[in-house]
C-alpha cells in the first residue's frame, strides 16, 4: 500500500508526467490499471476496492452519469485541484474502509444518501467545472 501512496502522491505533483496531461479521468484510467496489474500478480485486495462508493457517499452524489472523476471535478472545480486532492481523500478513504470494511463502506454510503437526499440516487441539478487539459 505504500507504493500506492508514494504513487498518489507523485501524480498529484506531476499527473502529466504519468498520463500525458493534467487530467483527473486519464489519472483515473491509469490508477485502474495499476489496480488491474495488481490484480493479475494475485493480490486479493486493491487500493481502490470500495473507492467509488466512498466518494459518492463523502460528497453525497450517486448517480450512473457521474463517475468518481466527475464528482470531484465538481466539487473541487478543476483537474488540477482534483488531482491534487487525491492523496488526503486516499487517505481518508483507507481509514475509513479499515474500520468499515468495503461491505461497510456500501452500507454508509446508502444511509448517508437517504439521510441527506431521502434516496440513495443524486445528481445535483447544476455543475460548473472546468477540464485543465
Amino acid at each position: 500500500m505504500s507504493d500506492f501512496r508514494a504513487l498518489l502522491h507523485s501524480l498529484a505533483k506531476r499527473p502529466a508526467m504519468y498520463v500525458g496531461k493534467c487530467s483527473v479521468r486519464a489519472v483515473s484510467d491509469y490508477l485502474n490499471g495499476y489496480c488491474h496489474a495488481l490484480g493479475d500478480v494475485g493480490h486479493v485486495e486493491t487500493p481502490l476496492d470500495g473507492w467509488v462508493r466512498w466518494v459518492e457517499s463523502r460528497f453525497l452524489i450517486s448517480h450512473p452519469a457521474w463517475h468518481w472523476t466527475r464528482i470531484l471535478l465538481h466539487v473541487y472545480g478543476s483537474d488540477r485541484a482534483a488531482i491534487e486532492a487525491l492523496p488526503q481523500l486516499h487517505e481518508e478513504f483507507l481509514a475509513q474502509r479499515a474500520v468499515l470494511g468495503v461491505k461497510g463502506i456500501e452500507g454508509e454510503h446508502r444511509r448517508r444518501l437517504i439521510a441527506k437526499h431521502g434516496q440513495d440516487c443524486y445528481e445535483p441539478p447544476a455543475t460548473n467545472t472546468t477540464r485543465d487539459d
